[in-house]
């Protein structure tokens, strides 16, 4: 019983110090990005950037988090080794500095992506489509030396597999859209 104790203050102290969690209610794991801050450019430039023969591309940018799977979930007997299934996760931008304009929420599902308790699991989480980066706001920013910046709140739909009880986890990095020197 103490190491149990131990492990679960062990996974506490770690949801306390990385920069996700689960939502407190339902539990199931930690999600840690790869990174907190991410600068996402608008516009990658050939030739002189904003010139008069420069063209552009635009690149949607992925990060990987780590879902760290607690040991067991609320009710289990323990007697078959149980999965979480992560279904989906949604992205909702909030603004981090004046004049950021409202951003659409971005949804994404996975597909079969499982991971045993007390494993962990890494996924990509493309943070920001091309579509957004396309459109306006973000278009906007296209030969400008405006910047705005966001927290992107990332919400994991899990399940239990055996349990078949749903969860959420969450987790949030900074994103700075600009048209960034290249």
């Amino acid at each position: 019983m103490r190491l149990y104790v131990r492990i679960l203050l062990g996974m506490l102290a770690m949801g306390l110090c990385s920069c996700g969690g689960s939502d407190g209610n339902n539990g199931g794991g930690i999600i840690t990005p790869a990174t907190v801050y991410l600068d996402s450019d608008v516009a990658i430039w050939t030739g002189t950037p904003c010139g008069v023969s420069s063209t552009y591309v635009v690149k949607p940018d992925d990060v990987n988090v780590t879902l760290n799977a607690f040991p067991a979930p609320p009710g289990s007997t323990g007697v078959t080794p149980e999965k979480i299934l992560v279904e989906s996760v949604m992205i909702s931008y909030s603004p981090a500095s004046s004049g950021a304009p409202a951003l659409q929420s971005q949804f994404a599902t996975y597909q079969g992506q499982q991971v045993d308790l007390g494993s962990s699991l890494s996924l990509p989480v493309r943070i920001v489509p091309l579509d957004l980066k396309m459109n306006v706001p973000l278009s906007n920013l296209i030969c400008t030396n405006t910047n705005y910046s966001y927290y992107a709140n990332m919400t994991f739909n899990c399940r239990y597999l055996i349990a078949d009880k749903t969860f959420t986890m969450t987790s949030q990095i900074n994103v700075r859209f600009a048209d960034f020197a290249n």
